[in-house]
């Protein structure tokens, strides 16, 4: 299961859709952003910025929205995203996945003008799945529609 990038897949294997969830960023509650209702991409540009390392689609997308962006931050996990917003280090920029909470006091804003991230399972275009896997995938699909519900906005 990966972020989809979005370049195609290599040859030989074969992308299967789960879920999108809306790109944005989180904020303290303080933030001037956080008068609005969503942001765009040229609203980020005088904003230092903490995102996912490099290698992910989240950076890879800050990169071409915003290749001259002040990122302060690279960071591991989206948990780690919101600590360091949380702790003021800049915007986090984030799809919006996880139905926890986020840090205490956080605002989570849309990208108007961004693409969702999808997540889709990845396996081998030339051979079967074996029975193991195929229950595996059943019980990530179902768990991804139930994300997918959970995160659509009201």
């Amino acid at each position: 299961m990966v972020t989809t990038p979005d370049e195609p897949p290599p040859g030989g294997l074969v992308r299967r859709p789960l879920m999108t969830a809306p790109l944005g960023v989180h904020t303290p509650p303080d933030h001037p952003l956080t008068r609005r209702p969503k942001v765009t991409w040229s609203d980020l540009r005088d904003w230092p910025i903490v995102t996912m390392r490099p290698g992910t689609v989240l950076h890879q997308r800050l990169s071409r929205h915003l290749p001259d962006g002040l990122v302060t931050v690279e960071a591991m996990s989206a948990r780690t995203v919101q600590t360091m917003v949380a702790q003021g280090a800049g915007v986090g920029l984030l799809a919006r996945f996880d139905t926890r909470r986020p840090e205490a006091g956080l605002t989570w804003l849309p990208l108007a003008d961004a693409q969702p991230v999808e997540i889709s399972l990845v396996q081998r275009a030339d051979s079967q799945p074996s029975r193991s896997a195929i229950v595996v995938r059943r019980l990530i699909t179902v768990r991804a529609e139930e994300l997918s519900a959970q995160t659509r906005p009201a």
